[in-house]
């Protein structure tokens, strides 16, 4: 019910980031088995959520843009240059850093009461601090997207 519920409000661009993290919350519910009601839990987290998250959703989708422009740039010129070779992993590195940033970042965007400077700065920090465990997070969600696409395509 939840994804259904995500996917409708992903659907419109300037809801993206208040819908992840209504559905975070809802999902963090969930795991530490607290009563959860979907669609109100879901409606009542978007709406005070909102000032904190939309702005989030902008910036981690212009980031995450630009990182998947730059990895469709950067094999095509590899050619070129070495240069491209570099850029192409340092875009990468970021990417998973970027990536892994943003399942803190929306988690504390519907759960602490923080301003948008505050919890991006938050985010970054633990995702350092966790290390592998959140870039093997990013990993797996790359590969899930991938097989998405793959396995979709048509022929």
């Amino acid at each position: 019910m939840i994804n259904l519920i995500y996917g409708v409000f992903f659907f419109f661009f300037f809801t993206i980031g208040p819908a992840t993290a209504a559905a975070f919350k809802v999902l963090k519910n969930y795991s530490i088995e607290k009563n959860a009601f979907v669609w109100s839990d879901f409606w009542k987290s978007f709406k005070e959520d909102f000032k904190v998250s939309f702005p989030l959703g902008i910036i981690y989708f212009i980031a995450l843009g630009g990182i998947a422009i730059g990895m469709y740039i950067y094999p095509e010129s590899m050619g070129e240059s070495d240069l491209y070779k570099v850029l192409m992993v340092i875009t990468l590195l970021v990417g998973l850093i970027v990536l892994a940033s943003a399942f803190f970042a929306f988690l504390m965007a519907s759960t602490i009461k923080l301003s948008v400077k505050d919890i991006l700065k938050n985010a970054f920090i633990l995702t350092i601090v966790s290390g592998w465990k959140g870039l093997l997070a990013s990993v797996l969600a790359i590969i899930v997207v991938g097989l998405f696409f793959v396995l979709t395509k048509r022929k």
